[in-house]
Parts: C-alpha cells; sequence; structure tokens
C-alpha cells in the first residue's frame, strides 16, 4: 500500500497540469503524510480505495480520482441497498425501496445521521466544489456507510413531505448482486401535443451514433416544421465534446468555439495515449516531460450541412450538466447561442479535464488524473463560475416528489412566447 500511494502521488505529479490550484501544496503533502502513517499493516482493497480517493477528492478536480477495486472482500457484504438524492443538502430516497416511497427524507441510517453520512460520502467524491461534490454525495453513501462499519440490517429514520415520521428496516444487498441500472438510451428525441421536439442528450460518448442521428433528426425537425426545439443537458456527465459541436452546426449559423484554450501537461506517462491518438508527428512527443504546451482556438461558424432547423432553441442545464456537456452549455452561454433555462452546473468551464487511466502495480487498483486544462469559451480564465441560465429555476422538492418538471414546463412557455 506505502508503495502503491507513493505511485499514485508520483504519477499524479507528473501528468496533472495543476494539482495544486485548489489546495496548497504544503497543505496536501500534510494530508498524504498523515494518510501515509496511518496505513495499516493490511487492509481490504476497498479501505486502500478510500484512503486514496479521500486525497483524489482533496484536489477538487472531477477527472481525478480512483476506481471502486475489482476484487474486494467488501462486495460479499449486504451493503446499503437505497437509490438515494441530495437536494437542498438533504438525503431523501430516489426510488421507492421495501416501502420507503420515493422522496422520503432520511434523517438517521443505524446511529449514523444523515449528515454524518453524507460528509462522509462528499470526502468521497471527486468534484470542483465542496457543493458539488455534496450534491452528488449520494452516489457513495453505500461506500460511506460500509467503511464506518455500517452492515445489513439497516434502521433507517425519516419522514415524508407531510411530516409525518417514517422508521423501517432494511437487508442489504451484496454490491456484485444488485441488477444493472436500467438501459436508456443515450440521446433520444420525443414530441409534445404542442409540436414542439424534446431532444434528450444523456452521454456523448458515441459519436459516429450520434452523427447519424442528429442528421435524422434535423430532417424530421424541418419536415414536421416543428415549433420549437428544446435541447435538455440536465443528466449529462459527458464524453467528447464533437458530439456537442455535431449538434450546434444543425441549429445554429454563428461562430463560436467550445474553449478558448487548453494547457496539456507533458508526460511519459500519458506519451503511449498521444502517439496512439495523434500519431508519431504530434507536438506533444516532440517535447520534454514537464513541458505545458497552450493552445489557443478561434471561433469559427459550424460546418455547411445539408439540412439545419432554425426555428426557436434552447436548452435545459442543471448541476448534473458536467463534463463536455457543461462545454457545450458554456459556448451557447458565452456566445449566446440560445438561452439556457434551470439550474448553474457545479462545475466551472474553467476546470480540467483530459485523463490519463493507469493501474497501481502492487494492488492493481486503477486511477485516473487530468492531464489538461481548458479555458472558458469567452476566453475569461479568471472566472470561477459555473455555468449559469438565462432563466434560472430550481424545482422544489415538493415538485420533485411530485414527478413534476417545471424547467421543461418554462421552456415550453418560452418556445410559445419567446419570453
Amino acid at each position: 500500500m506505502q508503495a502503491d500511494l507513493d505511485y499514485w502521488f508520483a504519477t499524479l505529479e507528473a501528468v496533472h497540469p495543476d494539482p495544486y490550484a485548489k489546495i496548497p501544496r504544503a497543505a496536501f503533502h500534510a494530508e498524504l503524510a498523515a494518510a501515509r502513517a496511518r496505513l495499516p499493516e493490511s487492509a481490504d482493497p476497498f479501505a486502500f480505495y478510500a484512503v486514496l480517493q479521500r486525497l483524489a477528492a482533496m484536489l477538487h478536480d472531477s477527472h481525478t480520482d480512483v476506481w471502486y477495486p475489482r476484487d474486494t472482500r467488501a462486495y460479499r457484504d449486504a451493503w446499503w441497498p437505497v437509490e438515494t438524492v441530495v437536494r437542498d443538502g438533504r438525503l431523501f430516497v430516489a426510488t421507492e425501496h421495501a416501502g420507503l416511497a420515493k422522496a422520503t427524507e432520511i434523517t438517521k441510517v443505524n446511529q449514523w445521521p444523515s449528515s454524518v453520512l453524507l460528509r462522509a460520502a462528499t470526502a468521497l467524491t471527486s468534484a470542483e466544489s465542496q457543493e458539488a461534490a455534496l450534491y452528488q454525495a449520494s452516489f457513495s453513501i453505500g461506500a460511506a456507510l460500509w467503511l464506518a462499519g455500517g452492515r445489513a440490517p439497516f434502521h433507517v429514520e425519516g419522514k415524508l413531505a407531510s411530516g409525518s415520521r417514517v422508521n423501517a428496516e432494511l437487508a442489504g444487498q451484496s454490491p456484485l448482486d444488485q441488477p444493472p441500472p436500467q438501459s436508456v438510451p443515450p440521446f433520444e428525441l420525443n414530441w409534445t401535443d404542442s409540436n414542439v421536439a424534446r431532444l434528450v442528450i444523456r452521454a456523448m460518448n458515441d459519436v459516429d451514433g450520434f452523427a447519424r442521428f442528429i442528421e435524422a433528426a434535423a430532417a424530421d425537425l424541418v419536415l414536421r416544421r416543428a415549433q420549437g426545439l428544446i435541447v435538455d443537458l440536465r443528466e449529462n456527465y459527458g464524453g467528447d465534446t464533437t458530439v456537442g459541436e455535431l449538434l450546434l452546426e444543425r441549429i445554429i449559423d454563428k461562430p463560436y468555439r467550445i474553449a478558448a484554450e487548453k494547457w496539456w501537461r507533458v508526460s511519459e506517462q500519458y506519451r503511449p495515449l498521444a502517439r496512439e491518438n495523434y500519431g508519431e508527428d504530434s507536438e506533444y512527443l516532440a517535447a520534454p516531460p514537464g513541458t505545458v504546451l497552450r493552445y489557443r482556438f478561434e471561433p469559427r461558424r459550424p460546418k455547411q450541412v445539408s439540412l439545419r432547423y432554425t426555428g426557436p432553441v434552447c436548452f435545459l442545464i442543471g448541476p448534473n450538466t458536467a463534463s463536455s456537456a457543461m462545454m457545450l452549455a458554456n459556448a451557447v452561454e458565452d456566445y449566446q447561442l440560445a438561452p439556457l433555462i434551470g439550474e448553474p452546473t457545479t462545475s466551472p468551464p474553467n476546470y480540467f479535464g483530459e485523463v490519463l487511466k493507469f493501474d497501481l502495480p502492487r494492488t492493481k487498483l486503477r486511477a485516473q488524473s487530468s492531464v489538461a486544462r481548458f479555458v472558458r469559451a469567452n476566453g475569461d480564465a479568471s472566472n470561477p463560475h459555473p455555468v449559469r441560465p438565462n432563466i434560472a429555476l430550481a424545482p422544489t422538492v415538493e415538485q420533485w416528489a411530485r414527478g413534476e418538471d417545471p424547467v421543461l414546463a418554462r421552456a415550453l412557455e418560452w418556445i410559445a412566447t419567446g419570453r
């Protein structure tokens, strides 16, 4: 564990463009030394994962983290089985489970108040800010409980929106036995009764598939004379920015850029990937390790396409609009390509990305680190703010519990009225 902790840290410092952008170097080195000193003689791989991930989370970089171990005794135990979500800093049931209704606020699990669980889960979450980490902490509740010694049965205290108290005892479930998440398409186009199209983009990984999809979707929009188009990015964790460019060329004809600059750290560790992706003649391979290559991108018009939809378009964004989806939203924001409706993103456009994945040689845990920094579309590298909507609207907990979507309703109103 000591050897792999040192290996992880050496790799991080070699490849990351600025690991100390959000934490002082001395403070992080002190945390690292303390973590190394506390390592036991032996530990389950999941416990060692937590040591590394807590350190990675201190950097406040959503693309620098450690993955759950592939082989761990922890998965033989019965884990927390409930899907949860964080709203207004509180923990709620996201989908009904064993009699716990959706939107039940969880106030305590076994001896741990939900505020304690959320703090522990937040410390395991790589995100650009503490606020973003808290919002995403629900994904780490099971891990936080296991690390704290929480085992089934889980005694849950909570309350309903009416104020009624809830008590339940839940059986646990091994992570290996939990059903895979329900498969949903990465992008789809559907229609409202008012002939408004809603394009939902949940992921941006399938560039070729999206190219075919958006060509057909543009033809559908033109053929049906759509009254408007709503692009929904609220549950999109990113992928490839090329997907955003393929979308924009079908709906706008104004100059823009996805990012103003890319600052790229050269390292020996990233060379094989650079060679594979960019070829033997790339500038990266010619530069000595430690160099930071800086590229500036100029705004440009989208390329000409066979069909382009020219009707009203707006975008829906929120806290889960991340990575490449956040960069797309920022281009829309900074170049005023269309109105943004909803909540701010939790990630700012001046952020780190483009990752190197690597395995730790002895424990075989997998980690990843950012290798580049991106500057927001308008070129203001000092702006700390996230992408902000033109029309700000956050659903209340009560609206979410009832299954209402006021953000979508507001977008339909904008399509109909232009304001």
